[in-house]
């Protein structure tokens, strides 16, 4: 009887301890893609099972600044993914499970994960057997990786389970200028980037100047000014002295007769790495893209992937031949990776391409 009674408490002993997810702490985050709303989601499974609280980076002091009302764990036993905003300042998370008592329902975003950080946004639900659903997190830096910290929201061993995430980036709206129809940016080509703006004849605008960000810097530079023309409703500016290796961003600073100082949107555009072997252009396309590579010594193989991994093209490119001409007309809206592999074993590059 004491053997078996022995066997019982072992038994139970193991199902009490577990093994915590891979991800339990911020360091082994899971990835999780953020795709153009509108598009097909990636989802990500995952389960708070057997997770740990993690002290670093710590949680709100009060979580009811987060919409804690009750039942809130003074240590979350929470599960990490990290995610890269691109072109996004607004995105979409959705943290979905079944019901059961410990559903998922504290959810924490931080971009710094030392011991000094804070979370730039938090939620709760409203029960502690309902997940979180899905918020909209607001405000956030373009390309830069953030940390989403998944927690039940109660923190009594044995209460968790499974859940999904996903996350959509949504379009960056800005607050419409009287007058400006719209402003967009292209990669025309290899090291030339098309600026284009529509204004009507009654706008109230004595100059556009346009200004150019790197992603590495903070702060937006002017790099040409272009006086408002009355006679003129398209306007059309050709930028080729940006800075290879990454995103440039774009936008118009509009100033009224009165001075007074108004921006449109921002668009960006992916310029390729700095030493990459390949370029594409246009980007964003709607119609027709083009590969072209530099080194033409090799035989080499292209390939085309939208944000779920499938494949849309792929196509040898022949020792000697420069470039790859796409038809790209029946593609969905959204963005596809671009991967080239030369013959001869060498490192793959990849470029991010916009299909729009």
């Amino acid at each position: 009887m004491k053997n078996y009674l022995l066997l019982i408490f072992l038994f139970i002993s193991t199902m009490a301890v577990g093994q915590a997810p891979l991800n339990d702490e911020p360091g082994a985050s899971v990835p999780v893609t953020v795709v153009p709303k509108g598009s097909p989601a990636v989802v990500v499974n995952g389960t708070t099972e057997f997770a740990t609280a993690s002290a670093t980076p710590p949680q709100p002091a009060t979580p009811s600044t987060c919409g804690c009302t009750s039942s809130v764990p003074s240590a979350a036993r929470d599960v990490w993914y990290v995610i890269n905003t691109g072109t996004y300042t607004d995105i979409e998370i959705t943290v979905n499970s079944g019901t059961y008592f410990g559903a998922p329902g504290y959810l924490r975003i931080y971009q710094n994960i030392t011991a000094s950080g804070v979370p730039v946004q938090c939620w709760c639900s409203n029960s502690s057997s309902a997940a979180v659903g899905t918020v909209t997190a607001s405000g956030l830096m373009m390309n830069t990786n953030y940390y989403l910290a998944v927690a039940p929201r109660v923190s009594t061993s044995g209460f968790w389970g499974p859940f999904t995430v996903n996350v959509f980036g949504c379009p960056n709206f800005p607050t419409p200028i009287d007058g400006l129809l719209d402003f967009n940016v292209e990669a025309a080509a290899e090291q030339q980037n098309d600026i284009k703006w529509n204004v009507t004849n009654e706008i109230d605008v004595k100059e556009f100047r346009v200004q150019r960000k790197v992603i590495d810097r903070n702060e937006f530079v002017t790099i040409e000014t272009i006086p408002y023309d009355s006679e003129k409703s398209n306007y059309l500016l050709s930028d080729n002295s940006f800075e290879t290796g990454g995103l440039n961003y774009y936008r118009l600073l509009l100033i009224t007769n009165n001075n007074e100082r108004n921006y449109s949107n921002v668009e960006s555009i992916f310029n390729g790495q700095a030493d990459t072997k390949i370029t594409c252009y246009p980007n964003p396309a709607e119609d027709n893209l083009t590969i072209s590579r530099n080194d033409i010594s090799s035989n080499a193989f292209v390939e085309i992937f939208d944000v779920t991994g499938k494949q849309l093209f792929s196509e040898d490119l022949l020792k000697g031949n420069t470039k790859i001409k796409i038809d790209c007309n029946t593609w969905p809206i959204g963005l596809f990776w671009i991967k080239y592999t030369e013959r001869n074993n060498s490192t793959p590059v990849s470029l991010t391409w916009l299909k729009k």
